[in-house]
């Protein structure tokens, strides 16, 4: 295949997805590339760092070395890769949940990519509890960290302009239809809802994380790659191939502790800017969707169309 042939009558769309970890990231870029039109390519930066770089885990599953559809891709210069990825996959829509700030802006003001940039924000209490279990982190040290992280996020998603929205995992999950069919009206993608069904599709990329289980268990792997971790293994292989919503701080979380990110001066302060607001029941939203209107919305048809 000529890596480059596909590029020459598109400009691909890169949707660079940005959260603190443990936020379901991993689980909107899945969605997200379950569409004729679209790629998923899990933490895509991974190929260019030698210290982070891991295997195609669907290739790792069947049992091969090099990904059939991205092998070899760390070889070419980064400025190359949203342009291969779109040749490899014959898609023109890449999500990438890379989740850097650093790697989304060195593409920002590429003439060569149509940018979009997804800030993806999770219930504290619920962030909190995932952290807890994977780092032991306190309270008071876990919401420094992501205050400080989503702060940053913010701050670069206002400076995207309107190629830049700020999500939340929880109420996406609560009413997935309603809410996706918007997320995708700004990546510019047709809305299915085959696409919440994201494991019977076929997804090269570099994610290895819980929302990655039920895609492990559908490709009927020789073997687990050595690089899968969920954090949770139990969990996930409760609510593997079902669509479910992660409530779990409600059993883990302290009264104590649950009253003290509900009231948290930064934590509320930030999310108010973001357009949310904790309750004892949830996350409730205080302007929902109100930047994704008509003019914010790329609607499907002005989608470069695939080679074939």
């Amino acid at each position: 295949m000529d890596d480059l042939g596909f590029v020459e009558h598109l400009r691909p769309r890169a949707v660079f997805i940005l959260s603190s970890a443990h936020s379901g990231s991993t689980w909107i870029g899945y969605v997200l590339g379950s569409t004729p039109q679209s790629a998923f390519l899990g933490e895509f930066s991974r190929a260019w760092d030698d210290q982070l770089r891991v295997p195609c885990t669907l290739c790792a599953c069947r049992g091969a070395e090099t990904c059939e559809v991205l092998h070899d891709i760390e070889a070419r210069p980064e400025e190359e890769a949203f342009a291969l990825a779109a040749a490899r996959t014959n898609r023109p829509v890449l999500v990438d949940n890379s989740k850097q700030i650093d790697w989304a802006r060195k593409f920002l003001h590429s003439g060569d990519l149509d940018v979009r940039v997804i800030h993806v924000v999770k219930d504290p209490r619920s962030w909190f509890a995932s952290a807890r279990r994977r780092h032991g982190w306190p309270v008071a040290e876990a919401m420094a960290i992501w205050c400080r992280e989503n702060q940053a996020m913010r701050a670069f998603v206002r400076s995207t302009g309107t190629r830049g929205v700020t999500v939340c995992y929880d109420v996406l999950a609560r009413l997935p239809r309603r809410h996706f069919s918007r997320l995708f009206g700004f990546c510019g993608l047709p809305y299915s809802d085959a696409a919440l069904q994201y494991w019977t599709f076929e997804h090269h990329g570099f994610a290895a994380n819980g929302a990655t289980d039920a895609c492990i268990k559908s490709a009927g792997p020789l073997a687990v790659p050595s690089h899968f971790a969920t954090g949770d293994d139990a969990f996930y292989q409760r609510n593997s191939r079902r669509f479910f919503r992660d409530d779990r701080w409600r059993s883990e979380l302290t009264p104590q502790e649950e009253a003290a990110i509900r009231t948290h001066p930064e934590v509320c302060g930030l999310l108010s800017s973001l357009g949310y607001r904790m309750t004892r029941r949830g996350m409730g939203s205080l302007r929902w969707w109100s930047r994704l209107d008509s003019a914010w919305r790329s609607p499907p048809e002005d989608l470069p169309r695939p080679a074939g």
